[in-house]
């Protein structure tokens, strides 16, 4: 939801942030596992075998992942404003919303397609659910990319699809609300702008769409701070990037989180994402502001273990294709594991089974459909690395 291509400190002193997709790549990763395991995924007394009950207790917050996509997708694109010093998308609103369409939409559509492919091939129930969309207007709808607004509709073909049409929401939020309130205030007020807008179908109409979490247009105002704090001009915000421990900050608020997830009460399913994600998105926020900092300085100071990772060649390479292996991993995984069920093996073998053969079936399968449906989609830069989910 970006385009991070070339990223400039000035334009004559062009930097790579790689560490970006390194960033997808895990990102994508941890909801591809999430998915693999979800309890209810494996037999149907809804228990999780020995082997991965220890896992599934957390795997509810793969969540954390879209977050995270999310707060990079406002970074990015809020990339060429900031270095320009403008509020203005470039070329106006029209043709903003055209190379967005162009650079989402087509992948999008073709993962549909793909479904119905996978579903055909599926023996479990994921075909009759996927085929019913046909009977209740869910496939429309996702042609619409309005399915995020009924919960009938939301999941019902290849559940990430969800998160598409959400940010599809924001990218208008941000060129009719988001930038001009940053343009009439600063970008704390459009931060908790943003919050609050998405906040009001949970507290005003009864929790509606806290499945697909409006309160994102909050989190994606925050990559925009961490796009502002890491290339504007502006003296307050240089002062603020060079003065402020971002690394320390964002250190602080991930331990708190992780500590919040590991003793959490028992009586408790899970901490309402509605509180959660934002908060995650502050430690996300800090973070790329940090790791930018440290790309940046690089030629005067080594990469941290951190950034050092999250460059890792495989990792980069894995995040250039990450939009497609988030858009098919759900019903390549849907009809692998309808396989695995047939075999009637043991729980704990099933699961060696399914996961060792789900892994590497979904990337391989992602890289190809990269290849004809996402890459010739994206523009020269973009081709050697990612810009969205």
């Amino acid at each position: 939801m970006s385009d991070p291509s070339d990223i400039t400190k000035p334009a004559s002193n062009r930097i790579r942030l790689d560490y970006l997709d390194g960033i997808r790549a895990i990102c994508a990763l941890a909801v591809l596992a999430g998915h693999m395991g979800d309890g209810n995924f494996y037999n149907s007394n809804h228990k999780a075998p020995p082997l991965l009950q220890y896992f599934v207790r957390y795997s509810v917050y793969d969540r954390l992942a879209v977050a995270l996509f999310i707060v990079l997708s406002g970074y990015c694109l809020m990339l060429p404003l900031a270095r320009s010093g403008t509020n203005q998308v470039q070329g106006g609103i029209l043709t903003f919303m055209k190379r967005r369409a162009r650079r989402i939409l087509p992948p999008y559509y073709a993962a549909i397609v793909f479904s119905f492919f996978c579903a055909y091939f599926s023996p479990s129930s994921y075909k009759h659910a996927i085929m019913h969309s046909l009977y209740n207007w869910g496939f429309a709808a996702h042609l619409l990319l309005i399915h995020n607004l009924r919960s009938v509709w939301e999941f019902q073909i290849d559940g990430p699809l969800w998160s598409v049409a959400t940010e599809w929401d924001i990218y208008w939020l941000f060129v009719f609300i988001l930038l001009p309130i940053l343009r009439k205030s600063n970008i704390t007020i459009t931060i908790i702008s943003g919050l609050v807008i998405g906040l009001i179908p949970h507290f005003f109409f009864h929790k509606w769409l806290d499945a697909v979490a409006p309160w994102y247009l909050g989190i994606f105002a925050m990559g925009m701070g961490a796009a502002l704090m890491s290339f504007s001009q502006d003296k307050r915000f240089q002062l603020l990037r060079e003065r402020v421990r971002w690394k320390e900050i964002a250190g602080a608020l991930f331990v708190s989180i992780l500590l919040l997830i590991v003793f959490k009460p028992a009586a408790l399913v899970a901490y309402p994402l509605y509180l959660l994600e934002p908060y995650w998105g502050i430690s996300c926020a800090c973070m790329l502001v940090y790791c930018t900092k440290i790309v940046q300085h690089k030629s005067l100071v080594p990469a941290t273990n951190l950034v050092r990772v999250l460059e890792w060649p495989p990792l980069v390479k894995i995040g250039l294709f990450s939009y497609s292996l988030y858009l098919t991993h759900a019903p390549v995984i849907a009809v692998i594991h309808g396989y695995v069920v047939n075999l009637k093996l043991e729980p704990n073998l099933a699961t060696v089974y399914y996961w060792s053969l789900s892994i590497p079936i979904c990337i391989l399968l992602a890289w190809v459909f990269h290849i004809g449906f996402e890459r010739p989609f994206m523009n020269q830069y973009q081709h050697k690395r990612t810009d969205t989910l």
